[in-house]
């Protein structure tokens, strides 16, 4: 009798374990995908910024006659952004935050 329910006990476990793990797989797929496109959109997005803070920084160059002035014009534009970014850090930190946690937990 005791070998029958160790075999039984054991077919149990086994079938938990396999259900826990198509949990995880099923909870973590679609976190997995989330990141998957959100790292193709942030590296298509920094290509375009890159290319195009490029083309203007060119742009201003040939107004101001001076490929440093235009450059530097470019320099001080992400200067100020990250001055504000900077500042305004815990206003943008909390909705950030609560995007994340919206993400994992669904």
């Amino acid at each position: 009798m005791e070998p029958l329910v160790l075999g039984e006990l054991k077919s149990y476990t086994e079938v938990k374990l396999k259900l826990e793990k198509f949990k995880a797989i099923r909870k973590g797929s679609p976190i997995a995908a989330s990141m998957i496109i959100c790292s193709i959109a942030a590296c298509s997005l920094l290509m375009g910024f890159l290319f195009g803070s490029t083309t203007l920084a060119f742009y201003l160059s040939s107004l101001l006659g001076s490929l440093l002035a235009g450059f530097g014009c470019v320099a001080a534009i992400f200067f100020l952004v990250g001055v504000i970014l900077l500042m305004s850090q815990k206003g943008l930190k909390t909705p950030i935050v609560n995007f994340i946690i919206k993400k994992t937990c669904n």
